[in-house]
């Protein structure tokens, strides 16, 4: 059975639509303007982002395409193209004004079923308000264009939010209104579903064409984001298995509050040891394995309540709203355990895939697979995040090895527990074995496993006249 690639990147599809749509509302092409943004994938660190961790993003073959123009309805209306269905949302523009403008998206998303498109418009909206694209209050028209299978993840969510706002933005994007948008994306999507990500949107819109890995840390005062150049003839590449696994969001969420808590706790032992820090800038990544090791790890609890944790440290966002732990209990000291560690690993990767640049031997990058191999494992042990689908085919790859051009792979830290990312040669045999992996996978999981091709141009198009 041949590998099925991914590159859904339906550039004629689209502009059928997009032509089907304008006629139909006798819409100025003129006025609109495009964008196309790709899916993005963690590689390594990604959920230790909140952690102030060192994170490795990268494109994959699938892009996301929105289009945007101005109607004279007071309306705003957002039109999703995408399997398995057609769905549009519309809102009266004076809707998203004050402070209840988010409560009025929730309803209405909530009344017609379109829960997809709740934090699109929270960011379109905060976006108008706060001056980064024309006045929204005569109308707008939003439509999206997203061709991937129903099951993938690759970030559509935050791409979708970035692609739209990146669409609406006529002038064009300098880097500050990039980085702007990225965050508005974040705080829109965690404002509905408690799992902030600023790294995503901010690949898609930063990507450069060439470069294979984003690196990102959200850290003050060392904010980072740069490229990353894998060696020639390698490459990174993200598969798909099943996602359906009722209780990843909360694990997800979990995670991230228990970084916090465990990052609290740290705090209060440097200050009962009256160890100097700067509480303004530490951050659980600023802890090395040594130091987690010698002087938190044994004095930090493996389990906390949720009451006994407030009665000594004070909430924390997390612990009150409606995606919390619903028994209350936090395994804090496995979860920041995994950031302390993961954040090591990453820079070691980096440090790894520079080396094997700068040599061209395989030594480096079989190492770094190795890196990848033992985030794999903290993820599912630490963090509970992953799925047997996603186990199986990490062993399946590991078996062919490095031998065959498959240095390493593990679950994304932003795919919910069913997408992987493998670094690999980028030849016949790799591939070949690629597709070996994939295709025992196929059989033994008796469902579809999907391979995304690499990763294509970012694009922009504002409208030909103002």
């Amino acid at each position: 059975m041949p590998q099925t690639d991914v590159c859904v990147d339906a550039v004629s599809r689209f502009d059928s639509l997009l032509s089907e749509e304008t006629q139909k509302r006798s819409v100025d092409p003129a006025n609109v303007s495009t964008a196309a943004l790709p899916g993005i994938i963690d590689v390594m660190g990604g959920i230790g982002e909140d952690a102030g961790s060192l994170v490795l993003t990268a494109p994959v073959g699938h892009s996301i395409r929105a289009a945007a123009w101005p109607s004279a309805d007071k309306k705003i209306t957002v039109e999703l193209h995408a399997a398995p269905a057609h769905e549009i949302v519309t809102m009266p523009a004076d809707s998203f004004v004050g402070a209840e403008g988010r409560d009025a998206i929730r309803k209405q998303c909530r009344n017609e079923k379109a829960d997809w498109a709740a934090p699109l418009l929270l960011a379109v909206s905060r976006a108008a308000a706060e001056g980064h694209l024309p006045d929204i209050h005569g109308g707008l028209h939003i439509m999206i264009a997203d061709g991937a299978p129903e099951m993938a993840d690759v970030g559509r969510t935050h791409v979708r939010v970035a692609t739209a706002l990146a669409a609406c933005c006529a002038d064009g994007l300098d880097h500050p209104k990039r980085t702007s948008f990225a965050t508005l994306c974040a705080d829109a999507i965690d404002a509905f579903s408690a799992l902030r990500s600023v790294r995503t949107p901010l690949t898609a819109l930063m990507h450069a064409p060439g470069a294979a890995l984003m690196q990102l840390r959200f850290s003050q005062p060392q904010t980072l984001c740069e490229p990353l150049l894998l060696p020639d003839n390698v490459s990174i590449r993200g598969i798909i298995t099943r996602l359906a696994r009722p209780t990843t969001h909360q694990r997800m969420v979990e995670t991230r509050t228990c970084s916090e808590m465990g990052h609290r706790l740290i705090l209060d032992l440097l200050r009962q040891d009256g160890v100097p820090f700067d509480a303004a800038n530490h951050r659980l990544a600023s802890v090395t394995p040594p130091e987690f090791v010698e002087r938190y790890r044994d004095r930090m609890p493996s389990r906390i309540t949720r009451d006994a944790f407030v009665n000594q440290f004070g909430t924390l966002r997390g612990l009150d709203d409606g995606f919390a732990n619903p028994k209350g209990i936090y395994k804090i000291r496995s979860r920041a355990e995994h950031h302390i560690y993961e954040n090591k690993r990453v820079h070691d990767f980096v440090t790894l895939i520079a080396r094997a640049r700068r040599t061209g031997g395989d030594a480096a990058l079989i190492a770094a697979g190795e890196l990848m191999y033992a985030s794999h494992w903290s993820h599912s042990q630490r963090c509970g995040i992953g799925g047997v689908e996603a186990d199986r085919l990490v062993k399946l790859i590991r078996e062919h090895g490095d031998a065959a051009g498959l240095y390493g792979a593990k679950v994304t830290g932003g795919g919910l527990g069913g997408e992987l990312v493998v670094l690999m040669r980028n030849d016949e045999q790799a591939n070949a074995a690629l597709n070996r992996a994939v295709d025992q996978a196929r059989s033994e999981f008796k469902q579809e496993v999907i391979v995304y091709a690499p990763s294509r141009p970012t694009t922009v198009h504002a409208p030909k006249t103002a």
